[in-house]
């Protein structure tokens, strides 16, 4: 797959994540964690060295001057954010302070990422994996690649001005997060 693929290539990064999982490994055996959760552990890393190589891009963005690390971030973000409604018409110039609002977060599978009738803080756009948006326990739509949720509460969109739905993430997922 594409980690196997990526390993292969042998870079500095491949061996310090082998060193990684090797931790990990190590402490899971130690802690003796049911294959179930070792499983899940490594499916989540799986998906997330990838797009990390296991290095904190948030970390080395920080470390930036500030001009360079927001074209990093609008070359990062901006092919995902022009493909959704909300965000398409709008100029050049305000899609890079869009981008500019946005991190990488990752989640495991059948993590709650945010809970109806809450008092809302953010907003998720999909960059791999599904989730599973409920109204009162009922399932209201499957959120996935380049698709949003979260954003009618944050917005003021609704009655209560607080979350409509639950999110939980069906799969392992990297989200794209903007925080008020």
């Amino acid at each position: 797959g594409t980690v196997t693929g990526i390993l292969a290539k042998g870079s500095a990064g491949t061996e310090r994540f082998l060193g990684f999982l090797d931790e990990v490994r190590q402490f899971m055996d130690i802690k003796r964690f049911s294959e179930e959760v070792k499983n899940m552990v490594f499916v989540f890393y799986g998906l997330k060295y990838p797009t990390q190589l296991i290095f904190n891009d948030q970390e080395i963005l920080e470390s930036l001057p500030k001009g360079l690390r927001k074209r990093m971030q609008a070359e990062t973000y901006m092919q995902t954010i022009e493909n959704i409604p909300v965000f398409a018409g709008l100029s050049e110039s305000v899609k890079v302070e869009v981008c500019n609002g946005f991190e990488t977060y990752y989640c495991s599978k059948q993590e709650e990422l945010c809970t109806e009738d809450e008092e809302p803080d953010s907003l998720f756009v999909v960059s791999n994996g599904d989730v599973l948006l409920t109204h009162k326990g009922e399932r209201v739509a499957v959120c996935q690649r380049g698709e949003m949720f979260g954003e009618l509460g944050l917005l003021g969109l609704t009655e209560t001005g607080r979350r409509m739905r639950t999110a939980v993430s069906i799969t392992e997922c990297e989200l794209l997060r903007m925080s008020k």
